[in-house]
């Protein structure tokens, strides 16, 4: 007797997304835009610091990179995670 289960892509396909959900929700809501943020302090930064160098050009550089290593880490995570699935 053998036993075999049809495999339906679409399913298996609907729980892989409904899993990255239930792991990575969270995570993709907080870090949505923070890049844009990210991006204008490191540039408001840099023409601080290149223009004058000072305090709030350093400043503005190491939130903006506060910001970003973040965001790169958990996206590029986030996709080799949902890449594993």
């Amino acid at each position: 007797m053998k036993f075999e289960l049809k495999f339906d892509e679409n399913i298996y396909r609907n729980q892989m997304d409904l899993l990255r959900d239930l792991a990575w929700k969270d995570k993709i809501a907080y870090y949505k835009n923070s890049h844009f943020l990210g991006i204008t302090l490191l540039i408001i930064g840099s023409i601080l610091f290149f223009d004058r160098p000072n305090f709030f050009g350093f400043a503005f550089i190491f939130f903006g990179l506060g910001i970003l290593i973040p965001y790169f880490y958990y996206y590029f995570k986030i996709k080799s995670s949902y890449k594993g699935f």
